[in-house]
């Protein structure tokens, strides 16, 4: 938790909140070919999935920062979302119900339209406008994960490979 720099520290550890997870994890294990000669075939597959939840934050805290680069892009917690968020500048982009222009007021919209600045005196003429507020940008968490592996087996040899799938989850690319 960050506190103030006249402690000469900028972090304090404690406890700063309470998450709930729900989620499975299952494994199958097969044996397709097992031959006399002693030659086998073994497959075994393994499927995670999960879901952390921010239930609480400590008092007074009503985000939590976890890492990152500050403004630029950070990694939040906040209480009724999912663990670990990206949070950072995003380009303005139409958010309101015709769809042409952007409201402040109004949350942000990732598919809306890029608003331009239209402004021919300023340096950023033709570009796109950043948004003025924090943004959640992205869930670093997977939808699942997979895992297979393949075992072959004969005469005391085994050779194995193993397969890992990460579905989902976003990153983000600061070069």
């Amino acid at each position: 938790m960050p506190i103030s720099a006249a402690t000469s520290y900028a972090y304090k550890v404690l406890n700063t909140g309470s998450l709930s997870t729900k989620g499975m994890d299952v494994v199958l294990g097969l044996n397709p070919i097992q031959l006399e000669n002693g030659f086998r075939w073994d497959v075994n597959f393994n499927f995670t999935t999960w879901k952390t939840t921010i239930e609480s934050l400590a008092e007074g805290l009503k985000t939590q920062f976890v890492g990152g680069f500050n403004i630029l892009m950070s990694v939040q917690n906040i209480v009724g979302s999912e663990y670990g968020q990206l949070y950072g500048g995003a380009f303005m982009r139409t958010n309101d119900a015709s769809g042409t222009k952007f409201d402040a007021a109004l949350p942000y919209n990732p598919t809306g339209k890029l608003v331009i600045d239209d402004n021919a005196a300023s340096p950023n003429y033709g570009r796109p406008k950043v948004h003025p507020g924090n943004v959640n940008v992205g869930n670093p968490n997977p939808d699942y994960l997979l895992g297979i592996t393949n075992s072959l087996s004969f005469k005391g040899i085994t050779i194995s490979a193993l397969l890992d799938i990460r579905k989902g989850g976003e990153m983000w690319n600061g070069t």
